[in-house]
């Protein structure tokens, strides 16, 4: 799923349209005027070159893709198990965050550990992120020690969030969004869930009774 800037927010200095309006329900609502509005920012945007879609790492699939990649909105990778739909969200968020889209990466079948490895051993093809995760003999040290160096370069931070086994409740996902762009108020994001089957309600598990505080910095020891 991409989120972008609100449309409030690229609205210019000084404007009085008020594009998106919320009710005491969490519901927003916008008059066809200022939705029209709305849309005309949006065109002229994105015919500048001022707002692009976040590209994939294959140019054949972008070549595919509405405009060449994933513009705002809700994305589901399909697949059964083992075709490798993991491997392809890692990749995507990686390839995101090295062009400059802040990325929260949601494992809820891998852990922080696992999806770092998994992020390093990307970085060289010549390593095994499981032999390294189940302590196989022979493993290159020095090689994730270099790829973790790499990661650290990213142009834009990339947040490993992690759930509990009894169900990831939805309502995160709005917090989620929020921090981003509370802490990285410019450019592109991108939020990745893996994998939706574990999604629920709200739990109790989980819960807390305001918002979790600086999401972003926690990036330095999730990567």
């Amino acid at each position: 799923m991409t989120e972008t800037n609100n449309t409030g927010a690229l609205l210019e200095p000084g404007s009085t349209i008020d594009v998106v309006a919320k009710t005491d329900d969490g519901r927003c609502k916008t008059t066809l005027r200022d939705a029209a509005a709305s849309a005309l920012l949006l065109v002229e945007r994105r015919a500048s070159g001022k707002e692009k879609p976040i590209a994939t790492p294959w140019p054949s699939v972008n070549r595919c893709l509405p405009g060449g990649g994933y513009w705002p909105g809700m994305h589901v990778l399909v697949g059964g198990t083992g075709a490798g739909k993991s491997a392809w969200a890692l990749e995507v968020a990686l390839h995101a965050a090295k062009n400059g889209a802040a990325v929260c990466y949601v494992g809820l079948e891998l852990d922080s550990d696992q999806v770092a490895l998994r992020l390093m051993a990307n970085q060289n093809q010549n390593v095994s992120w499981s032999h390294a995760y189940t302590g196989k003999e022979g493993i290159d040290q020095q090689a994730f020690a270099d790829a973790a160096a790499e990661l650290s370069k990213l142009k834009a931070p990339f947040v490993i969030e992690s759930g509990p086994p009894g169900g990831w409740p939805i309502d995160n996902l709005a917090l989620i969004a929020q921090e981003i762009r509370k802490e990285y108020k410019d450019g592109p994001a991108l939020v990745v869930i893996d994998f939706l089957q574990i999604v629920g309600t709200t739990c109790l598990l989980y819960t807390s009774p305001s918002p979790r505080d600086g999401l972003l910095s926690r990036m330095p020891s999730s990567a």
